[in-house]
């Protein structure tokens, strides 16, 4: 279940400035996509925008390798953005970038600049298993032992496999704009 309010529980921020954060694009593909920006600010706001080529290509991303596993009693994670209107990707994965590597994610559909923060809270047994680009074989559930790394990423297709579609994703060549101003791991 996805909650748009934010919950009373305990949860960890995560400290965005002290993770190292890199960008994968489909230029590993032929594509022509590219991050422009992968960092953080001063005010400690994750700053992800680009331009998608999707002649050719459609994804960028940026990624970081955890410090340490997720907490023992975390159950999901809160994460407070700003957006475009896009709806962009959140995913967890062991951190391999292989083509067929096993991830869990989340779509995060946002809203036009509004200036308001958005939250998405998502809870780990909701999160969609894949493979790569491609949906994973039924029956495999969410493992946290496995999480390495975390990703935000704009991509052709949605979480479940199907299409971004051009309302919320683009066509050709255009910018895109997503801040993270917090990922919080909820705890039980």
């Amino acid at each position: 279940m996805i909650d748009t309010a934010t919950k009373s529980s305990t949860s960890n921020v995560l400290d965005l400035s002290s993770l190292s954060w890199f960008a994968l694009d489909d230029g590993v593909m032929g594509g022509q996509s590219s991050t422009e920006r992968g960092e953080v600010d001063e005010e400690g706001t994750l700053q992800f925008s680009g331009t998608i080529n999707t002649n050719g290509g459609g994804f960028c991303s940026i990624r970081a390798e955890l410090p340490a596993s997720l907490p023992p009693n975390s159950t999901g994670i809160r994460i407070k953005f700003k957006g475009d209107g896009k709806t962009f990707k959140f995913t967890m994965s062991d951190g391999s970038h292989r083509y067929d590597t096993l991830s869990w994610q989340q779509d995060i559909p946002t809203t036009a600049k509004s200036g308001d923060l958005e939250v998405l809270e998502v809870h780990y047994s909701d999160l969609i298993p894949a493979m790569g680009p491609r949906k994973a074989p039924s029956g495999i559930s969410f493992n946290k032992d496995l999480v390495k790394e975390i990703t935000f990423m704009l991509s052709l297709q949605l979480s479940n496999g199907k299409p971004n579609p051009v309302s919320t994703f683009g066509k050709g060549v255009f910018p895109f704009d997503l801040e993270i101003h917090s990922v919080e791991f909820i705890e039980s």
